[in-house]
């Protein structure tokens, strides 16, 4: 056990541009383009071409089915949830792409589109961001009655 943990440090030491769901770094323009480009060609289909919803949740609100992080959306990517209709996308693209992915994902938060899903899910609140959150009808009104703590 030992010398396999010795053995795993000196990988991660060596391997620190592994991206994965607790690794997630923010893209290039040239990065959110491509992802934005594989979002409007594959991710539409579900989520509506600005991420209003569809068949799959609105990803522009507060509300999210597995949490709302980075590190989240791109494992929701990555592993899918069969159950749930969102399959997963780690055959068809690399960690990195999928890292462009969640980052465009995150980029819709707060847009707005037209013809939004109803919001879905539990509300979440990046750490980083006001406790004040708006709701997803744009009226400014936020919930904090379901802030995380």
């Amino acid at each position: 056990m030992d010398k396999a943990k010795i053995e795993k440090e000196i990988y991660d030491a060596n391997n620190k541009d592994k991206i994965d769901e607790n690794n997630v770094p923010m893209p290039d323009a040239a990065g959110l383009m491509q992802a934005k480009v594989i979002f409007e060609t594959k991710c539409f289909v579900c989520h509506g071409k600005s991420g209003e919803g569809g068949v799959g949740p609105n990803l522009t609100d507060n509300y999210w089915l597995h949490k709302g992080s980075l590190n989240d959306i791109y494992k929701s990517i990555d592993y899918g949830y069969p159950d749930k209709g969102m399959q997963s996308w780690s055959t068809e693209y690399s960690p990195k792409v999928i890292s462009y992915l969640a980052s465009y994902v995150k980029s819709l938060h707060g847009t707005n589109p037209p013809n939004a899903k109803a919001p879905q899910g539990d509300l979440y609140v990046d750490s980083s961001s006001p406790s004040f959150a708006a709701d997803s009808s744009g009226s400014g009104k936020g919930d904090t009655s379901k802030l995380k703590k």
